[in-house]
């Protein structure tokens, strides 16, 4: 439960249906809604004064769950790059 609540970004990618193999993708999430505010000002403007707080906020606390269940992520198996 506290890993839930530590990295809530990180449990939407360890929890989500698709592939395990997803290494980062909490702090990625989160860089991705701090990195375009704009996009998230255009959908709604509540978005952005929930969103991107929430992200800041997130996003050391991402850090390190997404290191904690590494090895976990890790165990899927990767997207085939194509040739």
């Amino acid at each position: 439960m506290t890993l839930l609540i530590s990295g809530c970004a990180t449990s939407i990618g360890l929890f989500s249906k698709g592939d395990k193999a997803k290494p980062y993708f909490g702090t990625q999430f989160d860089s991705h809604i701090l990195a375009n505010a704009q996009e998230l000002s255009a959908k709604s403007p509540l978005l952005l004064w929930i969103g991107y707080p929430a992200a800041l906020i997130d996003l050391p606390l991402s850090m390190v769950a997404d290191t904690l269940v590494l090895p976990y992520m890790m165990q899927g198996t990767q997207p085939q790059m194509p040739k």
